[in-house]
């Protein structure tokens, strides 16, 4: 049975850089990172709800989210935040004990909507691909590449404009 190729990753850990471009040092010091981070305890999370009781009203506010218990990997490696979510929609909530008090240091009115689920990247439809046990690992490339050509699916970028 033929199965995927062999991982691309450092042979000496001790080299911190390599390559001539920035591009191929950025990519060296990407793989270099989760080598290492691929080897460190996993990151213990916690999902946590917090009520905030409005001490002059009757409202309560609401904050869902994770508290990071123990950084493991992510001390040396984390994902970025995506442009479409920043920073105080990522989730992760500062630890707090049940009682304590919090001072206000600013409020903002924000509207949200749902969001419809995301459109397949090349990458997702192969992980999707996998899931669903359709296809091997050597043929998904020649797979995206057919329904492109055939008119099934097109390429195009966030804002759906084709690329």
């Amino acid at each position: 049975a033929q199965e995927a190729h062999e991982a691309i990753r450092p042979t000496f850990m001790e080299n911190h850089t390599a390559g001539a471009s920035s591009d191929e040092q950025k990519l060296y010091k990407l793989i270099w990172r989760r080598t290492l981070a691929s080897q460190m305890a996993d990151a213990k999370l916690e999902k946590t709800t917090v009520t905030i009781d409005i001490s002059t009203r009757k409202e309560q506010l609401q904050a869902k989210g994770e508290v990071i218990l123990f950084d493991g990997f992510l001390k040396l490696y984390t994902e970025s935040v995506s442009e479409d979510e920043d920073a105080e929609e990522s989730g992760i909530i500062p630890p707090l004990q049940s009682g304590d008090e919090l001072s206000l240091r600013e409020m903002l009115a924000t509207e949200r909507f749902s969001k419809h689920p995301p459109r397949y990247t090349e990458a997702s439809l192969v992980k999707k691909l996998e899931e669903l046990g359709i296809g091997r690992p050597s043929t998904y490339a020649p797979t995206i590449s057919t329904i492109q050509k055939r008119g099934y699916v097109e390429k195009r970028d966030k804002e759906g404009t084709p690329r």
